[in-house]
Protein backbone atom coordinates (compact mmCIF):
# COMPACT_ATOMS: atom_id res chain seq x y z
CA UNK A 1 0.00 0.00 0.00
CA UNK A 2 2.82 2.33 0.95
CA UNK A 3 4.82 1.39 -2.16
CA UNK A 4 1.81 2.09 -4.37
CA UNK A 5 1.34 5.51 -2.76
CA UNK A 6 5.03 6.27 -3.23
CA UNK A 7 4.88 5.34 -6.92
CA UNK A 8 1.78 7.48 -7.35
CA UNK A 9 3.51 10.45 -5.70
CA UNK A 10 6.60 10.02 -7.88
CA UNK A 11 4.39 9.84 -10.96
CA UNK A 12 2.54 12.97 -9.88
CA UNK A 13 5.78 14.86 -9.28
CA UNK A 14 7.07 13.77 -12.66
CA UNK A 15 3.91 15.10 -14.33
CA UNK A 16 4.24 18.40 -12.50
CA UNK A 17 7.86 18.67 -13.57
CA UNK A 18 6.92 17.97 -17.20
CA UNK A 19 4.09 20.49 -17.04
CA UNK A 20 6.48 23.14 -15.74
CA UNK A 21 8.87 22.36 -18.62
CA UNK A 22 6.03 22.64 -21.13
CA UNK A 23 4.88 25.93 -19.64
CA UNK A 24 8.41 27.34 -19.65
CA UNK A 25 9.02 26.23 -23.24
CA UNK A 26 5.69 27.66 -24.34
CA UNK A 27 6.46 31.05 -22.78
CA UNK A 28 9.87 31.03 -24.41
CA UNK A 29 8.30 30.25 -27.78
CA UNK A 30 5.79 33.08 -27.41
CA UNK A 31 8.60 35.49 -26.58
CA UNK A 32 10.72 34.32 -29.53
CA UNK A 33 7.69 34.53 -31.80
CA UNK A 34 7.13 38.11 -30.70
CA UNK A 35 10.81 38.89 -31.36
CA UNK A 36 10.50 37.24 -34.75
CA UNK A 37 7.54 39.41 -35.75
CA UNK A 38 9.31 42.56 -34.56
CA UNK A 39 12.64 41.80 -36.26
CA UNK A 40 11.01 40.70 -39.52
CA UNK A 41 9.02 43.95 -39.54
CA UNK A 42 12.23 45.94 -39.00
CA UNK A 43 13.95 44.05 -41.82
CA UNK A 44 11.06 44.52 -44.23
CA UNK A 45 10.70 48.20 -43.34
CA UNK A 46 14.39 48.78 -44.02
CA UNK A 47 14.16 47.05 -47.39
CA UNK A 48 11.02 48.96 -48.34
CA UNK A 49 12.40 52.34 -47.24
CA UNK A 50 15.68 51.92 -49.14
CA UNK A 51 14.41 49.82 -52.03
CA UNK A 52 15.98 52.08 -54.65
CA UNK A 53 19.42 51.77 -53.08
CA UNK A 54 19.29 47.99 -53.06
CA UNK A 55 17.92 47.59 -56.60
CA UNK A 56 21.13 47.75 -58.62
CA UNK A 57 22.37 45.47 -61.36
CA UNK A 58 25.29 43.10 -61.07
CA UNK A 59 27.76 45.36 -62.87
CA UNK A 60 26.98 48.24 -60.52
CA UNK A 61 27.54 45.98 -57.54
CA UNK A 62 30.92 44.96 -58.91
CA UNK A 63 31.79 48.63 -59.44
CA UNK A 64 30.79 49.57 -55.90
CA UNK A 65 32.70 46.75 -54.26
CA UNK A 66 35.71 47.39 -56.48
CA UNK A 67 35.71 51.01 -55.34
CA UNK A 68 35.46 49.92 -51.70
CA UNK A 69 38.33 47.48 -52.21
CA UNK A 70 40.34 50.28 -53.81
CA UNK A 71 39.73 52.50 -50.78
CA UNK A 72 40.92 49.69 -48.54
CA UNK A 73 44.10 49.30 -50.60
CA UNK A 74 44.74 53.06 -50.45
CA UNK A 75 44.21 52.98 -46.70
CA UNK A 76 46.78 50.19 -46.33
CA UNK A 77 49.28 52.18 -48.40
CA UNK A 78 48.61 55.28 -46.29
CA UNK A 79 49.16 53.37 -43.06
CA UNK A 80 52.47 52.05 -44.38
CA UNK A 81 53.66 55.42 -45.72
CA UNK A 82 51.94 57.99 -43.54
CA UNK A 83 51.09 56.02 -40.40
CA UNK A 84 54.61 56.27 -39.00
CA UNK A 85 54.60 60.05 -39.47
CA UNK A 86 51.25 60.39 -37.69
CA UNK A 87 52.46 58.11 -34.91
CA UNK A 88 55.65 60.14 -34.50
CA UNK A 89 53.82 63.47 -34.27
CA UNK A 90 51.23 62.04 -31.86
CA UNK A 91 54.07 60.59 -29.78
CA UNK A 92 55.70 64.01 -29.48
CA UNK A 93 52.41 65.47 -28.31
CA UNK A 94 51.44 62.73 -25.87
CA UNK A 95 54.60 60.91 -24.89
CA UNK A 96 56.50 58.01 -26.44
CA UNK A 97 54.48 55.25 -24.78
CA UNK A 98 51.11 56.91 -25.16
CA UNK A 99 48.39 54.72 -26.65
CA UNK A 100 47.26 57.77 -28.59
CA UNK A 101 50.34 57.45 -30.83
CA UNK A 102 49.38 53.95 -31.96
CA UNK A 103 45.77 55.05 -32.33
CA UNK A 104 46.82 57.98 -34.54
CA UNK A 105 48.81 55.68 -36.82
CA UNK A 106 45.60 53.99 -38.02
CA UNK A 107 43.01 56.72 -37.54
CA UNK A 108 44.71 59.69 -39.24
CA UNK A 109 45.01 57.97 -42.65
CA UNK A 110 41.34 56.97 -42.46
CA UNK A 111 40.41 60.56 -41.57
CA UNK A 112 42.27 61.89 -44.61
CA UNK A 113 40.47 59.38 -46.83
CA UNK A 114 37.15 60.51 -45.39
CA UNK A 115 38.00 64.16 -46.08
CA UNK A 116 38.95 63.29 -49.66
CA UNK A 117 35.67 61.45 -50.21
CA UNK A 118 33.77 64.52 -48.98
CA UNK A 119 35.81 66.77 -51.30
CA UNK A 120 35.11 64.36 -54.16
CA UNK A 121 31.39 64.79 -53.53
CA UNK A 122 31.82 68.57 -53.49
CA UNK A 123 33.68 68.44 -56.81
CA UNK A 124 30.90 66.34 -58.34
CA UNK A 125 28.25 68.72 -57.01
CA UNK A 126 30.16 71.74 -58.35
CA UNK A 127 30.35 70.08 -61.76
CA UNK A 128 26.61 69.46 -61.76
CA UNK A 129 25.91 73.05 -60.69
CA UNK A 130 28.17 74.36 -63.44
CA UNK A 131 26.50 72.16 -66.03
CA UNK A 132 23.04 73.43 -65.14
CA UNK A 133 24.17 77.05 -64.67
CA UNK A 134 23.67 76.97 -60.92
CA UNK A 135 27.35 77.46 -60.18
CA UNK A 136 30.60 78.65 -61.66
CA UNK A 137 33.77 76.98 -62.82
CA UNK A 138 35.65 78.86 -60.09
CA UNK A 139 33.88 76.82 -57.41
CA UNK A 140 34.74 73.56 -59.15
CA UNK A 141 38.38 74.57 -59.60
CA UNK A 142 38.54 75.71 -56.00
CA UNK A 143 37.39 72.34 -54.68
CA UNK A 144 39.82 70.58 -57.03
CA UNK A 145 42.67 72.72 -55.71
CA UNK A 146 41.74 71.97 -52.11
CA UNK A 147 41.55 68.27 -52.94
CA UNK A 148 44.97 68.27 -54.59
CA UNK A 149 46.48 70.00 -51.54
CA UNK A 150 44.98 67.38 -49.25
CA UNK A 151 46.18 64.60 -51.55
CA UNK A 152 49.72 66.05 -51.43
CA UNK A 153 49.89 65.99 -47.62
CA UNK A 154 50.50 62.26 -47.26
CA UNK A 155 53.16 61.71 -49.94
CA UNK A 156 55.08 64.86 -48.94
CA UNK A 157 54.94 63.94 -45.25
CA UNK A 158 55.98 60.38 -45.97
CA UNK A 159 58.88 61.66 -48.07
CA UNK A 160 60.04 64.04 -45.33
CA UNK A 161 59.80 61.30 -42.72
CA UNK A 162 61.78 58.86 -44.86
CA UNK A 163 64.52 61.44 -45.37
CA UNK A 164 64.60 62.27 -41.65
CA UNK A 165 64.87 58.61 -40.71
CA UNK A 166 67.70 58.24 -43.22
CA UNK A 167 69.60 61.11 -41.62
CA UNK A 168 69.07 59.80 -38.09
CA UNK A 169 70.09 56.28 -39.07
CA UNK A 170 72.97 57.64 -41.15
CA UNK A 171 71.66 55.68 -44.08
CA UNK A 172 70.95 57.28 -47.44
CA UNK A 173 67.38 56.57 -48.50
CA UNK A 174 67.29 56.12 -52.29
CA UNK A 175 65.67 59.17 -53.88
CA UNK A 176 64.07 57.01 -56.56
CA UNK A 177 62.29 54.85 -53.97
CA UNK A 178 60.98 57.94 -52.19
CA UNK A 179 59.76 59.41 -55.48
CA UNK A 180 57.98 56.20 -56.49
CA UNK A 181 56.22 55.89 -53.15
CA UNK A 182 55.18 59.54 -53.24
CA UNK A 183 53.84 59.25 -56.80
CA UNK A 184 51.89 56.08 -55.97
CA UNK A 185 50.31 57.69 -52.91
CA UNK A 186 49.46 60.90 -54.74
CA UNK A 187 47.98 59.06 -57.74
CA UNK A 188 45.83 56.90 -55.47
CA UNK A 189 44.40 59.93 -53.67
CA UNK A 190 43.75 61.75 -56.94
CA UNK A 191 41.69 58.75 -58.05
CA UNK A 192 39.60 59.13 -54.90
CA UNK A 193 39.15 62.85 -55.54
CA UNK A 194 37.76 62.34 -59.03
CA UNK A 195 35.58 59.35 -58.17
CA UNK A 196 32.57 61.69 -58.31
CA UNK A 197 29.23 60.25 -57.27
CA UNK A 198 30.68 56.75 -57.25
CA UNK A 199 31.96 57.29 -53.72
CA UNK A 200 28.53 58.30 -52.42
CA UNK A 201 26.70 55.56 -54.29
CA UNK A 202 29.18 52.89 -53.22
CA UNK A 203 28.97 54.03 -49.60
CA UNK A 204 25.16 54.03 -49.67
CA UNK A 205 24.91 50.59 -51.29
CA UNK A 206 27.50 48.96 -49.04
CA UNK A 207 25.91 50.51 -45.94
CA UNK A 208 22.49 49.28 -47.11
CA UNK A 209 23.88 45.79 -47.72
CA UNK A 210 25.58 45.55 -44.33
CA UNK A 211 22.54 46.85 -42.42
CA UNK A 212 20.22 44.57 -44.39
CA UNK A 213 22.38 41.54 -43.60
CA UNK A 214 22.40 42.59 -39.94
CA UNK A 215 18.59 42.78 -39.80
CA UNK A 216 18.17 39.61 -41.87
CA UNK A 217 20.53 37.64 -39.64
CA UNK A 218 18.78 38.73 -36.44
CA UNK A 219 15.36 37.99 -37.94
CA UNK A 220 16.49 34.54 -39.10
CA UNK A 221 17.93 33.74 -35.67
CA UNK A 222 14.58 34.63 -34.10
CA UNK A 223 12.76 32.46 -36.66
CA UNK A 224 15.10 29.53 -35.95
CA UNK A 225 14.69 29.92 -32.19
CA UNK A 226 10.90 30.00 -32.49
CA UNK A 227 10.92 26.85 -34.66
CA UNK A 228 13.18 25.03 -32.22
CA UNK A 229 11.02 26.05 -29.26
CA UNK A 230 7.84 24.94 -31.00
CA UNK A 231 9.34 21.59 -31.92
CA UNK A 232 10.51 21.09 -28.33
CA UNK A 233 7.08 22.10 -27.03
CA UNK A 234 5.29 19.60 -29.26
CA UNK A 235 7.63 16.78 -28.23
CA UNK A 236 7.30 17.57 -24.52
CA UNK A 237 3.54 17.85 -24.79
CA UNK A 238 3.01 14.51 -26.55
CA UNK A 239 5.20 12.67 -24.03
CA UNK A 240 3.40 14.43 -21.20
CA UNK A 241 -0.05 13.45 -22.47
CA UNK A 242 0.88 9.77 -22.65
CA UNK A 243 2.35 9.88 -19.13
CA UNK A 244 -0.67 11.81 -17.86
CA UNK A 245 -3.16 9.32 -19.32
CA UNK A 246 -1.16 6.41 -17.94
CA UNK A 247 -1.13 7.98 -14.50
CA UNK A 248 -4.88 8.62 -14.53
CA UNK A 249 -5.51 5.02 -15.63
CA UNK A 250 -3.51 3.59 -12.71
CA UNK A 251 -3.91 6.12 -9.92
CA UNK A 252 -6.19 8.91 -8.79
CA UNK A 253 -7.09 11.11 -11.75
CA UNK A 254 -5.26 14.43 -11.93
CA UNK A 255 -6.12 17.51 -13.95
CA UNK A 256 -3.52 18.39 -16.54
CA UNK A 257 -1.16 21.30 -16.15
CA UNK A 258 -1.30 23.82 -14.72
CA UNK A 259 -0.41 25.95 -17.76
CA UNK A 260 -0.56 29.67 -18.44
CA UNK A 261 -3.58 30.77 -20.42
CA UNK A 262 -1.34 31.86 -23.33
CA UNK A 263 0.28 28.42 -23.33
CA UNK A 264 -3.16 26.78 -23.26
CA UNK A 265 -4.17 28.75 -26.35
CA UNK A 266 -0.92 27.78 -28.04
CA UNK A 267 -1.45 24.09 -27.27
CA UNK A 268 -5.01 24.38 -28.51
CA UNK A 269 -3.74 25.72 -31.85
CA UNK A 270 -1.06 23.07 -32.12
CA UNK A 271 -3.41 20.23 -31.12
CA UNK A 272 -6.89 21.26 -32.24
CA UNK A 273 -8.35 17.87 -31.31
CA UNK A 274 -7.45 18.47 -27.66
CA UNK A 275 -10.33 19.85 -25.57
CA UNK A 276 -9.47 22.73 -23.23
CA UNK A 277 -11.41 24.31 -20.43
CA UNK A 278 -10.03 27.28 -18.55
CA UNK A 279 -6.63 26.67 -16.95
CA UNK A 280 -7.25 22.96 -16.47
CA UNK A 281 -6.87 21.18 -19.77
CA UNK A 282 -8.16 17.68 -20.44
CA UNK A 283 -7.14 15.49 -23.35
CA UNK A 284 -9.89 12.87 -23.65
CA UNK A 285 -9.19 11.66 -27.16
CA UNK A 286 -5.54 12.41 -27.87
CA UNK A 287 -4.07 9.00 -27.10
CA UNK A 288 -6.83 7.16 -28.93
CA UNK A 289 -6.49 9.34 -32.04
CA UNK A 290 -2.71 8.92 -32.09
CA UNK A 291 -2.98 5.17 -31.70
CA UNK A 292 -5.62 4.90 -34.43
CA UNK A 293 -3.48 7.06 -36.72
Amino acid sequence: MYASSQREELSRQSLVKDAVAINRTGRRYLKDKSDEARLVAVRDAHRETHAEVGQVNFLQRIEYFTFAFGLLCIYVIDVLLFGTSAQYVAGLMGGEDDLWATFAKYVVPAAFLGVEVLIALKIAKAQDDERFAFGTSAARKGWIAIGVLVALVMPLTATATAQSLGVVAENNVPALMIAVLAIVSFAAHVLVLFAGRLAQEAKAYIAFTLIDKFHARHAQHAIDRAKADLSALNSLFIVYVHAWRTHNAQYTALPSGPFDQEVVELLRRQFPHVAAGGREVSFPTLVEEEESA
